[in-house]
């Protein structure tokens, strides 16, 4: 019997593209006009009823973190808009630890 040839194991290095992470492109040309959020999958749409309860825990002090979590079928990012147009329309006013209520310890 004859000795058995080990061979070595052949790589073959393939060339690809680097994956890029879901909305991460260049940045915009100095002219470049970007509409913000434009294709952010944002509700901006709320019931009567939510927006009074958004106020009544943002007068209570809680955080917009923990606002956020009172809806869990909607992305905690819509909540930020609702908070910017509560204060435009002057149904909240600004408030010592601002978003971070009183969790924050300055």
């Amino acid at each position: 019997m004859g000795a058995i040839k080990k061979t070595q194991p052949v790589i073959i290095w393939k060339e690809t593209e680097p994956k890029s992470k879901p909305g991460i492109g260049p940045l915009p040309s100095d002219d470049e006009i970007i509409i913000a959020c434009e294709d952010v999958p944002i509700e901006f749409k709320w019931h009567g009823r939510d927006v009074r309860e958004f106020i009544h825990m943002w007068e209570q002090g809680l955080s917009l973190l923990d606002i956020a979590r009172s809806w869990e079928d909607r992305n905690p990012d819509d909540v930020i808009f609702l908070w910017e147009h509560a204060l435009y329309k002057g149904w909240i006013k600004d408030r010592p630890g601002g978003i971070w209520g009183r969790r924050r310890k300055d």
